[in-house]
């Protein structure tokens, strides 16, 4: 490991749609435009995705990215474990909708949505570096309660005037990873009504996170 931390592992990263309405086109006309520009029909999946998504609403796979459609959640995504062929695999997708079917996703989407769960190998110890994160007095109250004393094992961060519910939103949780002293697991959820900025944040992720991870572990002063 060159610098202080890095991605070890990405268990699963995904970029979703989410139109206003059910079932904006079929399954076998996205299919169809899809296998025009390269992609092909998926097999049972090769590569681990947790939880592994519905087989029926696979439509298309490139690479180790599968195009994953549930027209009555109004739902479209790409799915995979490499950041690169995601985003990739994304772009060709929502230009397949925008320039080939005819629907601006400006107009037609709710949000676009991109998730990501990822282990994070640093020279630190992840839960003392959470734990000094945070001002931890109050917490001596639990002693009271447990017998001994707390500490914080995991960090989530959320907008702080937004709701879940919001069309603008992200959730972000750094935790220890259980079985591995010296990693993080990570969790992001960010979304945006606007397809630019969502993909700008998506196509700097790694960055993101290890930047997340840089704060946390940073001494105080």
């Amino acid at each position: 490991m060159t610098n202080e931390r890095e991605i070890k592992l990405i268990e699963r990263f995904g970029v979703l749609i989410k139109f206003k309405w059910r079932n904006p086109f079929t399954r076998g006309n996205i299919a169809d435009l899809l296998f025009e520009k390269g992609f092909e029909s998926p097999p049972e999946l090769r590569f681990p995705l947790i939880p592994p998504p519905s087989e029926t609403s696979l439509i298309a796979k490139k690479d180790n990215t599968i195009i994953n459609y549930v027209p009555e959640e109004r739902i479209i995504m790409a799915i995979g474990t490499n950041i690169k062929s995601v985003v990739s695999a994304f772009e060709i997708l929502t230009s397949s909708i925008e320039e080939d079917i005819g629907l601006k996703l400006s107009e037609t989407s709710d949000y676009i949505e991109t998730t990501i769960t990822a282990r994070i190998l640093t020279k630190k110890n992840p839960k003392e570096a959470i734990s000094n994160f945070i001002e931890l007095s109050r917490l001596k109250q639990f002693k009271k309660v447990f017998g001994m004393d707390s500490t914080i094992f995991s960090l989530r961060l959320v907008p702080l005037k937004n709701n879940p519910t919001d069309y603008e939103w992200y959730d972000i949780t750094v935790e220890p990873l259980i079985i591995s002293p010296k990693q993080y697991r990570v969790n992001v959820v960010y979304r945006k009504p606007d397809l630019k900025k969502t993909m700008e944040f998506t196509k700097n992720i790694d960055i993101i996170i290890l930047k997340t991870i840089e704060i946390i572990e940073e001494e105080k002063s």
